[in-house]
């Protein structure tokens, strides 16, 4: 009897124990864990900070250049008419020209006191002459351009229009000596994006609550940072292809430019062969004074057109580089600007996220893990 009562003592302690046990259980961690939302609440408050907006990269505005002819002005081209129509038709070469004539040609003589220029001069000779590309005998040329320099050439003779600052050759020079590829370097180095916004973490917060929190910030700042370097790679993208066309437009002007040359080339060739003609006819007529104002002309009038079409070939290859650097001003500036503006637009989702999680800790986690 008394062995039964001791199994049964022993029975009553045990439950008694375990109820106790038991009780402390319930009123301690269950009682914490019910103050936790769900962990998916949590992740659902970061959908509220929106993706980075679309990118905003216009194309630039493209202008061509205008290139201006060199002509010859009104009085030459006076002068030059009266010449074609003696030439052509036979037609009388009005006084005030012929004076024009002569004086050019005297002036040509008293610069010149080696050989007679005008000696075997001929249209296949004047015609290599006009086209600068060609090389000719460097005595001929020195004393051509120093003609130019200090004679007093009373006649008018086409003029090289000027584009802007583009005003010398030297200038035009110094220029084209700088010209190269600006490509190198232009992708601008994304680095480091991925810290962004990882200050001031509560990194001394243990509990279930603040890990999760901080998990849900990450996965969303390396959404929003990946979206960030996407968008940027498509503006440096879009600046370097927008650069290579630069640089082939500026390769195709060049082009155009030399193939301008030589159709100028020809219309003065066209020139100075009415010029020959027009000294064959005044030998025709006994006129041989004529004839050798009239090779004067051509001569001086061929290495003019040599000098100012070189000059404007080099001036429309700086104005082809002018436009050049300004289409290449324009799209740094379209790339500068939208990377700016998605960098705003990240920091502001940064920002965003930032009081997302700060919201989070306070009001889903504050003082977890305290017992209370």
């Amino acid at each position: 009897m008394k062995k039964n009562l001791h199994y049964v003592f022993q029975g009553l302690l045990i439950l008694l124990l375990g109820g106790v046990s038991l009780g402390v259980f319930v009123q301690c961690a269950p009682q914490e864990l019910d103050l936790i939302p769900p962990f998916q609440q949590i992740t659902e408050d970061f959908d509220e900070v929106n993706d980075l907006p679309g990118v905003d990269d216009p194309e630039p505005n493209i202008e061509d250049p205008d290139y201006e002819d060199v002509g010859p002005s009104d009085e030459v081209g006076n002068l030059l008419e009266e010449v074609i129509l003696f030439s052509e038709e036979g037609r009388v070469i009005s006084e005030p020209s012929r004076k024009a004539l002569r004086e050019l040609n005297d002036v040509l003589k008293q610069e010149n006191t080696g050989s007679d220029l005008l000696v075997n001069l001929d249209l296949e000779f004047l015609i290599k002459l006009m086209n600068p590309e060609n090389e000719i005998d460097s005595e001929l040329e020195q004393f051509l351009n120093e003609f130019f320099a200090k004679a007093n050439v009373d006649i008018p003779l086409p003029l090289i229009p000027e584009y802007g600052q583009v005003t010398s050759v030297e200038d035009i020079a110094a220029r084209l000596q700088t010209e190269g590829s600006l490509l190198a370097g232009l992708r601008q180095n994304n680095g480091g994006q991925g810290n962004q916004g990882q200050g001031n973490r509560p990194s001394d917060l243990y509990s279930s609550c603040v890990v999760e929190a901080n998990e849900a910030f990450q996965t969303r700042l390396a959404d929003l940072t990946a979206q960030l370097i996407e968008q940027e790679d498509e503006i440096n993208g879009n600046y370097l292809r927008r650069a290579y066309d630069a640089e082939e437009r500026l390769i195709e002007r060049n082009i155009l430019v030399h193939e301008l040359l030589m159709e100028q080339l020809v219309e003065h060739q066209t020139t100075i062969t009415s010029i020959m003609q027009a000294a064959t006819r005044a030998v025709n007529h006994g006129d041989h004074e004529l004839k050798e104002d009239l090779l004067a002309f051509a001569l001086v009038y061929a290495i003019y057109i040599r000098n100012q079409m070189g000059a404007w070939y080099l001036g429309s290859l700086a104005y082809n580089y002018v436009f050049y650097e300004a289409e290449l001003d324009s799209i740094k500036k379209i790339r500068d600007n939208g990377i700016a503006a998605i960098k705003a637009h990240y920091e502001e989702a940064i920002a965003h996220a930032e009081a997302v999680l700060n919201n989070a800790i306070q009001v889903y986690c504050h003082n977890q893990g305290s017992g209370a």
